[in-house]
C-alpha cells in the first residue's frame, strides 16, 4: 500500500496523504477484489515481489521462456528496505485488508511448496479441497504443464492414509479455466468421520500436500 502511495505521488500528481490513501474504500483488500471468484490454487504462476528472482525462475520454466532479471520501475533504492510507517497505520491498515493480508501468506504457503517441488525436479499439481465435512472429502486437481495424465490423490485423516483417489470426474464448473482432459479432474471420497478430524489430501506422486495446512472436518451446512 505504501509503495501503490508513493507511485501514485511521483507519477499522477496525488495531493492527499497517505492516511487519506489507504482509507478509500477503493483501496481496500484490492488484490482480492481483483482474484474475485478465482481459486489461487488454479493461478498458472503466483510469484512474490520479495522473491523476486525465485518467482521469475518459476515463471521462466513454467512457460519455458527466458525474462531477463531486471530491476526497474523501483520506488527504494534496496528491494528488501521497509517502508516507515506509524505504529497507528499499520494497525488500520491491517483491520482494512484482512482478506488481502490472508491472501498474502496463503499465496506465500503455495509459493514455498511449488518451489521446493521445482527445486527436487519435480511437477506441482494445481489442486484444491472444495469440501472437507465428516461425510465427504472432495476437491480437484491437475498437473501443471502439459500433463494430461490424471492425479492420484491421497486422502489422509489423523496423519493416517484413508484411501487413494483418482482425479478424473467432470468438475464443468472448471471449464472455463481450460482445464484438462475436458474437466474430468475432480474426485470426491466418502467419510464418516468426526467434527474435528484433520483431513489433508497428497499428490501421491510426489507427496504434494494441499492444502499446505491441514483442514478440520465440519457438520455439513444444514445439519
Amino acid at each position: 500500500m505504501a509503495s501503490e502511495y508513493a507511485h501514485f505521488v511521483r507519477h499522477y500528481g496525488y495531493k492527499g496523504s497517505f492516511r487519506d490513501f489507504y482509507s478509500r474504500p477503493v483501496m481496500h483488500n484490492r488484490q482480492s477484489k481483483i482474484l474475485h471468484g478465482v481459486s489461487y490454487e488454479s493461478v498458472g504462476v503466483i510469484g512474490l515481489t520479495e522473491r523476486y528472482s525465485d518467482s521469475l525462475e518459476l515463471i521462466n520454466a513454467r512457460y519455458g521462456i527466458e525474462i531477463p532479471h531486471r530491476e526497474d520501475n523501483q520506488g527504494k533504492t534496496r528491494l528488501e528496505a521497509v517502508h516507515d510507517l506509524e505504529e497507528d497505520e499499520i494497525a488500520e491498515l491491517k483491520h482494512l485488508n484482512q482478506r488481502d493480508i490472508a491472501l498474502y501468506e496463503h499465496s506465500k504457503r503455495l509459493f514455498d511448496s511449488r518451489l521446493a517441488l521445482f527445486r527436487d525436479g519435480l511437477p506441482y499439481a494445481h489442486a484444491h479441497v472444495v469440501e472437507a465435512t465428516t461425510q465427504r472429502v472432495a476437491g480437484w486437481a491437475w498437473w501443471a504443464g502439459d500433463n494430461e495424465a490424471p492425479v492420484e490423490v491421497e486422502v489422509w485423516i489423523n496423519g493416517e492414509l484413508q484411501a487413494r483417489v483418482m482425479a478424473a470426474e467432470l468438475r464443468p464448473g472448471l471449464c472455463r479455466l481450460r482445464v484438462p482432459r475436458g474437466g474430468y479432474i475432480g474426485f470426491h471420497l466418502p467419510v464418516k468421520l468426526s467434527a474435528g478430524d484433520q483431513i489433508q489430501c497428497r499428490v501421491a506422486q510426489t507427496r504434494q500436500a494441499f492444502p499446505v495446512r491441514p483442514l478440520y472436518a465440519e457438520e455439513p451446512k444444514g445439519k
